[in-house]
């Protein structure tokens, strides 16, 4: 499929979040009863439409382990887009969004654009982490917030709300980290032009 732009978007998070089922519900629309836990990174693919661009999505899954934070550092760098996600019903995980950020600052050159998401909001028995805690974490660290959860498709809002900032914001005009230009599709508009140019045609007159 053709596309104009491809971005680069990382998940983040410690593990048992939520942030392979979070994906699969985006790229797949569906929610399995069980996930095995990321080992390394998962690339997933979708094609998405915003504001007329069509958008090629790349969506790094990175584990949560510390044993892989060494090759993290090259997908964080590499991405125009970064998914913080933590487990409403796990202060830890929450408290554990400072480290990431830092993981970012340390690894991250040039802009991005980051949002924050509060995973598993429909287990409000067991929720730790109140919706204002979330936002008010979010705000100090300039990220976008949303709390979702996979059975209401809330969690597809996660990728929409992050490309829509993306590609309202990003100046094309620049050599951005995690975006790139469809230079097939360059070509393809630039043979089309040509093709509907009307043809010149010489007159003689005696």
């Amino acid at each position: 499929m053709i596309y104009d732009y491809l971005y680069k978007i990382v998940v983040l998070g410690e593990s048992y979040t939520g942030k392979t089922a979070i994906i699969d519900r985006y790229i797949h629309n569906r929610v399995l009863k069980n996930y095995d836990m990321t080992i390394g990174v998962d690339l997933s693919v979708k094609m998405a439409l915003d504001n007329g661009n069509k958008l090629k999505l790349h969506i790094f899954d990175l584990t949560g382990s510390k044993n892989f934070r060494g090759i993290m550092k090259n997908y964080i760098n590499n991405a125009i887009g970064i998914i913080l996600v933590y487990d409403t019903t796990n202060k830890i995980s929450f408290y554990k969004i400072l480290e990431w950020l830092k993981l970012i600052r340390d690894n991250k050159d040039g802009v991005f654009y980051g949002i924050l998401v509060g995973n598993k909001n429909d287990d409000e028995q067991n929720r730790k982490i109140g919706y204002s805690e979330g936002l008010d974490l979010a705000n100090l660290y300039g990220l976008e917030f949303i709390e979702c959860n996979i059975y209401d498709k809330s969690s597809n809002e996660i990728f929409n709300k992050l490309v829509s900032k993306i590609n309202k914001n990003v100046d094309y005009g620049k050599n951005n980290n995690g975006v790139k230009l469809n230079i097939y599709h360059e070509k393809y508009e630039l043979l089309k032009e040509v093709e509907e140019v009307p043809e010149k045609r010489s007159y003689c007159c005696f």
